[in-house]
């Protein structure tokens, strides 16, 4: 998505809206993503298409680690 001035949302505010709070539910991730993006195009009309997934990972932090590590 980008603002009046051709600017694009970028993945550093996508993962800013992340960050913020991390241990959130994704429901209220995804509600935060989308909100980030409207606030930044200055509009509730989104001339391109969007797809969103917010998923909540139940593993370990070490495996995720690891397994991006190999």
């Amino acid at each position: 998505a980008a603002n009046a001035s051709g600017e694009e949302f970028g993945e550093h505010r996508l993962i800013a809206a992340v960050e913020s709070d991390a241990y959130a539910e994704p429901s209220e991730i995804r509600d935060r993503i989308l909100r980030a993006v409207r606030e930044f195009t200055g509009s509730d009309v989104i001339a391109d298409d969007q797809t969103l997934l917010a998923i909540r990972y139940a593993g370990s932090a070490v495996a995720a680690l690891e397994t991006r590590a190999a």
